[in-house]
């Protein structure tokens, strides 16, 4: 992948280490309304990368 030459939404890419943090930081705010999200926020995502 090479966001800087995609032709749309390049710029706002999210790498995998990122959307791994994200989803820590989201955690609670889904807790809060009740929510619970697909995966435990703590799982390692690297494995996902295949």
């Amino acid at each position: 992948p090479d966001p800087k030459s995609a032709l749309s939404d390049g710029a706002q890419t999210l790498r995998l280490d990122t959307f791994n943090q994200l989803m820590k930081e989201l955690n609670p705010i889904v807790q809060a309304v009740g929510r619970e999200l697909g995966i435990s926020a703590e799982d390692d995502l690297e494995g996902m990368k295949n």
